[in-house]
């Protein structure tokens, strides 16, 4: 049954002011020229490592123009993930509350300013967020194209927006019984938009660029290969270029993975975070400090076969690395906790010198590396421990729903999908990333629409819990009033 829900003049204008004002807000704002990074030379380079859709938008708005679309695309996905938000529950306090919440994020607005994916990402991510509410409010296979879509577009602009696409068929199971139409309908209209968008990329990007198409796989896989224990390969390549990085893997860092064998976990995933990322350029021969973007394909090539290879032979460590990454980036500002930075200095003091600290840490051998800790982490950090525990068992039910087919009510439904694109993401990115605390910046208002519509959904499930009982009291009264009333 289709969810009719007033929504007055009013209303609409309260939560779309916000999104409005911070638009006119960034860009007032507005620096001279963009921010820009080591990625950034990439991708106005057009870059073959890269994918299409943000070199793609930066060839249409270029540098200067793309400081103006970011934040203004950002509001208004947040001004429909709003309305949507309003249609669905008719509290315009919820729906003030979902638009607000993702502006609050520390740093924001500097990456609406920056030449890097995280600000379209995060706009295509909201906008899908939005869909995915309309379609709960009413489903269709219309919206199915819609939320199919959006997250497609997401997955050309950064690869974690694959991990979205995983909602598009629970998001279907769930509301199955709402989808009076052939299977064969609800299978195209999910996977049509994915193999035309991103499908059509990855064909255009191999057009554009031949043979020099590559990826960061390569880099990825070599880098969490080298964190993990495993037996060499039964027999050595045959390509001497790849035979090195088969030794350099199991001897090479066999050092990186005792000096984590032997700290806390929570000391351990940090140092994980700063070893990994080095195996990404610096700690690596082969790649040493030239820039991912220009990188010859072959090296990435025989980075991935190696790196495969080797986590192919360990998948026991290899899940026990990401579920230890995936923990880390649930935790919130792991560098500055005060409860493992003594913990971290301490045991950094006790093994120094750190093997290959210099290119790891950047620091001389007379240079001290210490971790300075934040007060307002304590306070911070079990509060987004607690978020991720609760998204993920309603990640956990939305699975469940889907799988026996049976709906949930409109808000514990929103609950349930937004949870699982977040830790589908965040899945992601400890499969086939290092952890760094950016990627869950472009996660989060994911993480706090999820945490809004469960709140919200507790609140009302205790609200009827709360009604119903005191009708039964009240039925109750009665039948006893007419009882001594007699006939």
């Amino acid at each position: 049954m289709t969810r009719q829900v007033s929504v007055g003049r009013w209303q609409t204008i309260a939560v779309v002011v916000p999104p409005l004002a911070y638009a006119v807000y960034c860009l007032a704002l507005m620096p001279p020229g963009p921010v820009t990074a080591p990625d950034s030379a990439g991708y106005l380079a057009f870059a073959p490592i890269h994918l299409l859709g943000y070199v793609s938008f930066l060839r249409v708005f270029g540098a200067t123009g793309a400081m103006v679309a970011q934040p203004v695309l950002f509001s208004i996905a947040l001004a429909w993930l709003g309305l949507e938000t309003l249609r669905l529950t008719s509290s315009v306090w919820l729906a003030i509350a979902v638009v607000v919440a993702p502006m609050v994020v520390p740093d924001l607005r500097t990456y609406h300013y920056s030449i890097l994916t995280e600000s379209l990402f995060m706009s295509c991510l909201v906008a899908f967020l939005a869909g995915v509410v309309a379609f709960v409010r009413e489903p269709s296979v219309r919206r199915l194209v819609v939320v199919s879509t959006l997250a497609s577009f997401a997955a050309i602009i950064r690869s974690p927006g694959l991990a979205l696409l995983v909602v598009v068929p629970v998001m279907t199971l769930m509301h199955w019984r709402r989808l009076p139409v052939r299977r064969i309908v609800l299978v195209v209209a999910g996977l049509a938009p994915v193999i035309a968008i991103a499908g059509g990329e990855r064909a255009a990007a191999r057009a554009i660029h031949g043979d020099r198409m590559t990826s960061l796989m390569g880099r990825d896989l070599f880098a969490k290969a080298a964190l993990i224990d495993a037996a060499p390969p039964a027999t050595p390549s045959s390509d001497p270029e790849q035979a090195q990085l088969e030794r350099d893997l199991d001897e090479r860092y066999a050092s990186m993975r005792m000096l984590l064998a032997q700290a806390s976990p929570a000391v351990q995933a940090i140092l994980s975070l700063y070893y990994e990322t080095c195996l990404e350029g610096p700690c690596v021969p082969q790649i040493g400090t030239t820039d991912a973007t220009v990188a010859p394909k072959g090296v990435n090539d025989a980075l991935a076969r190696v790196g495969f290879a080797r986590l192919a032979r360990a998948p026991l460590g290899y899940i026990g690395l990401t579920m230890r990454e995936y923990r880390s980036l649930w935790t919130a500002f792991r560098l500055r906790d005060p409860g493992t930075v003594p913990l971290l200095n301490a045991f950094i003091e006790q093994h120094r010198p750190l093997p290959f600290e210099q290119l790891v840490f950047k620091v001389g051998a007379a240079d001290r590396i210490a971790f300075e800790p934040s007060r307002p982490v304590r306070l911070l950090q079990p509060a987004v421990i607690s978020i991720g525990w609760l998204t993920g068992v309603f990640a956990l039910v939305g699975l469940l729903s889907a799988a026996v087919r049976r709906p949930l009510s409109p808000a514990l439904a929103v609950t349930c999908l937004v949870s699982l694109a977040a830790h589908s993401a965040v899945l992601f990115y400890a499969l086939a990333a290092a952890g760094i605390g950016r990627y869950m910046l472009g996660l989060w208002p994911a993480v706090t629409t999820a945490g809004l519509f469960g709140g919200w959904w507790l609140v009302t499930l205790v609200r009827d819990v709360g009604d119903a009982g005191r009708l039964r009291h009240q039925d109750l009264h009665l039948e006893q009033l007419d009882e001594r009333l007699g006939p």
